[in-house]
């Protein structure tokens, strides 16, 4: 009887996980193409073709578009959160971390398309509410730390940090919602890059932009 328990235990665990695994492919592939092709451009019907999954099962784990898209982006976020925490505790310092991280970012946007932007502020504006929350907190978690910086000589102590990565916050979701329409990857590209470099060294002492000017150079930014 307890050899039975146990073997009905493993199965719903085994059923969970390959559920959760069929989930997150789901977030994977729809996330692809439609930042390949924006969210109006993509069906259901080809995120179920892609997956190799019936349109029904799609629709048991997801049960409409605007959930998936909004799920998308959480999921994205989450990827996002994890991958520069473990870039964070590589780096010799805040302003080290930062610029890794960034660096990440910047790559994954070139793999991105802005379309996906401008087609969740037109079709879901509710959503588009949502993600400026999101990017009003991490704006104040960016905030904190930079603050962190400042004992390192990195950041100035003269200047509202908080109030600062809440500005170049806004930027670039203003750049990546305007440049949709052109779905100009590389411009993008360039007009953060240029937002982020205005931002940065201009809540850095000397020692910082140094470090800085260094990093851009070097990565040819």
């Amino acid at each position: 009887m307890r050899v039975f328990k146990v073997f009905i235990v493993t199965l719903q665990a085994e059923i969970r996980n390959s559920m959760s695994e069929l989930r997150n492919k789901i977030l994977i592939t729809a996330s692809s193409l439609m930042d390949k092709y924006g969210i109006s451009s993509v069906t259901m019907d080809d995120i179920a073709k892609e997956c190799h999954i019936s349109k029904r099962t799609l629709y048991e784990k997801i049960p409409d578009k605007r959930t998936l898209v909004w799920n998308c982006i959480l999921h994205n976020r989450e990827k996002t959160q994890s991958e520069a925490k473990v870039l964070a505790k590589e780096s010799t310092s805040i302003l080290d971390a930062l610029l890794q991280i960034y660096r990440h970012m910047r790559k994954n946007l070139t793999e991105a398309s802005s379309l996906f932007f401008k087609d969740m502020n037109r079709l879901y504006p509710e959503l588009g509410k949502q993600c400026r929350e999101m990017h009003r907190q991490q704006a104040q978690s960016l905030g904190k730390f930079l603050q962190k910086g400042i004992q390192e000589g990195m950041f100035s102590s003269n200047i509202d940090l908080s109030l600062a990565a809440e500005v170049f916050i806004a930027q670039s979701s203003i750049i990546m919602k305007e440049m949709g329409a052109s779905n100009d990857i590389d411009t993008v590209g360039k007009m953060i890059d240029t937002a982020f470099i205005i931002f940065l060294r201009g809540v850095a002492t000397q020692k910082g932009i140094e470090i800085i000017d260094d990093f851009f150079k070097e990565n040819n930014i």
